[in-house]
């Protein structure tokens, strides 16, 4: 009977330590969730906020390819009216210096 007792202790005290075990993987699995859902919720917020200065950025620059279009724009022509203005003087001067 001696065996049979210290052969269901040796038992015992396996499943307690097998029991101890699986709560300690829990816990750490539950933390591990945890850590991830954190770090999910976090990337997602990171994403959303990338996305929006990501927009904001695209827009001041088409605002700028915009203005600086304008701009260049403007000045040809101006250059044009110069040139214009030029070849009319330039005629109208010539033909009374000779």
């Amino acid at each position: 009977m001696g065996d049979l007792k210290s052969i269901s202790r040796f038992a015992e005290e396996e499943a307690r330590k097998d029991h101890k075990l699986v709560v300690r993987l829990n816990v750490i699995s539950e933390n591990i969730q945890s850590r991830l859902r954190m770090l999910e919720e976090k990337f997602s917020k990171t994403s959303i906020k990338l996305k929006c200065e990501t927009e904001e950025k695209d827009k001041i620059l088409h605002g700028y390819n915009q203005d600086l279009t304008g701009r260049q724009e403007r000045s040809t022509a101006h250059f044009n009216r110069i040139f214009a203005d030029l070849g009319k003087f330039s005629s109208f001067l010539l033909p009374n210096l000779t």
